[in-house]
């Protein structure tokens, strides 16, 4: 019989637990013979990682080693240049085996805009895992479900010769590398997201997130956050000596809106760093809403009441900024 082997790409800045969860599912579900991790050098449409390749690559190595039947390949990272799936599955010339890909839900529904799509579904099976359950073929790319011939539960055949095999819903799906880092910005512990032997040298290459520019941007990037969910004039105050060290006011224009802000920026600080607010007071009326996320003490007003208030006064005589 033909060896079963996983293919797993990705830039890996940096691994965590997600990914060892998808690769020991992936061996033991799919009944894969091997399964080869190849971080990318630089991601079709993403910046380059602010880390060595080399550094990324022993992170990356260290994390997988003690998993059997995978291996870590740095054939990407040795190319440096972007790196293509299509042209890593021709230099490896695997056509005497039976190869699977594996993908996040995300990267399935962007496959269509892959270099040589085409070319990629005659080469290799898809294993995909999901967040939600998406097997309904009308959310599908358009341009994909022409090679969909059947699709039964979690598995379907492709026109290809190839098979498309789902599995859901996927464990630590609130993980990511994004995550990760932004934590390391704001000097937030990440042993829970990570294996325990990467934890070092996660936080030893990855250091030079830990500055003050790192944690403004965090701080920037929330702002506009809510700028563009049409929160009106959100103000940063920062401080030197006090129990709060940053706070961020804004207002909305109705209790409504207040509402509304108030679960789009836990979704998006969620998402972004994988963290809820220790302290919400304030939800009922939706007049003036306090987040309490310790690092970032957000204030959401009814604008009305802002104006009242004027706290913004008391704060500026009391932070860094003049």
């Amino acid at each position: 019989m033909r060896r079963k082997i996983g293919i797993f790409g990705g830039s890996f800045d940096p691994p965590h637990k997600g990914h060892r969860w998808v690769v020991e599912t992936c061996i033991q579900e799919m009944n894969l013979d091997d399964i080869y991790i190849i971080p990318s050098y630089q991601t079709p449409g993403k910046d380059l990682s602010q880390i060595k390749p080399e550094e990324r690559l022993e992170i990356i190595t260290e994390s997988f080693k003690d998993i059997p039947k995978v291996k870590v390949l740095d054939l990407e990272i040795k190319r440096r240049d972007t790196s293509y799936t299509i042209d890593t599955l021709n230099q490896l010339s695997l056509e005497k085996e039976e190869v699977y890909l594996i993908l996040g839900e995300e990267l399935f529904f962007q496959l269509h805009s892959w270099k040589n799509f085409e070319q990629i579904l005659h080469k290799v099976n898809l294993i995909i895992f999901s967040h939600t359950d998406f097997k309904k073929k009308k959310n599908w790319p358009v341009i994909f479900q022409k090679y969909l011939k059947k699709l039964d539960k979690n598995k379907g055949e492709l026109n290809t010769g190839k098979t498309l095999n789902l599995i859901e819903p996927i464990r630590f799906q609130n993980i990511s590398s994004t995550q990760v880092r932004n934590k390391l910005k704001l000097d937030l512990p990440v042993s829970e997201m990570l294996h325990p032997k990467t934890t070092p040298l996660i936080q030893k290459h990855y250091k030079y997130l830990k500055d003050t520019s790192s944690q403004n941007q965090v701080f920037n990037d929330i702002t506009t956050f809510l700028a563009e969910k049409g929160a009106l004039n959100p103000q940063l105050f920062q401080f030197k000596e006090t129990i709060y060290e940053s706070i961020l006011v804004t207002s909305g224009l109705n209790t409504r809106h207040v509402r509304s802000l108030c679960l789009s920026v836990q979704n998006y600080i969620h998402k972004m760093y994988g963290i809820s607010p220790q302290y919400i007071e304030g939800e009922t009326l939706s007049q003036w809403i306090v987040l309490d996320y310790n690092f970032l003490i957000i204030h959401i007003f009814y604008d009305y009441l802002r104006q009242y208030y004027q706290l913004e006064d008391l704060w500026k005589k009391r932070s860094i900024q003049k």
